[in-house]
């Protein structure tokens, strides 16, 4: 970190150093010239330098039948759940990334090619079957 600090401190001091060493006339035509390269070279660097990755996606549901799309899905997504009474469940892990719990829940963290269905019966007393 302080390398860094001291390699533009040296860098400043050698430009101001050279400029007022050349005169006042040509460090200004110098100057604009170098301001018009770098202004240019900010204006082309978002198309060449890479795009930042992208950051993870973040989507949560809870409950029987639930669903948390956290990318493209392009399909189809149907759950049924049926017969298992009121219970709640529990609620997903807190933390990065996509996530469903809950009977029949369903969770997509990229693409989906291809429709999901889940299909959930139970009794409501007992576990619930899939």
């Amino acid at each position: 970190m302080w390398a860094g600090r001291g390699a533009f401190g040296v860098i400043v001091v050698a430009l101001v150093s050279y400029l007022v060493a050349v005169g006042l006339d040509k460090a200004d035509k110098l100057g604009s010239g170098i301001g018009a390269v770098l202004a240019l070279l900010a204006l082309a660097a978002p198309y060449l330098l890479p795009a930042p990755a992208p950051s993870p996606a973040v989507a949560r549901a809870t409950g029987a039948g639930s669903v948390a799309v956290g990318g493209d899905l392009g399909g189809e997504v149907r759950t049924e759940v049926s017969g298992i009474g009121s219970r709640t469940a529990a609620p997903p892990p807190g933390g990065p990334g996509v996530t469903a719990s809950g009977a029949g829940s369903v969770a997509v963290g990229g693409s989906s090619t291809r429709p999901i269905r889940t299909k959930v019966t139970g009794n409501g007393d007992g576990p619930a079957k899939s």
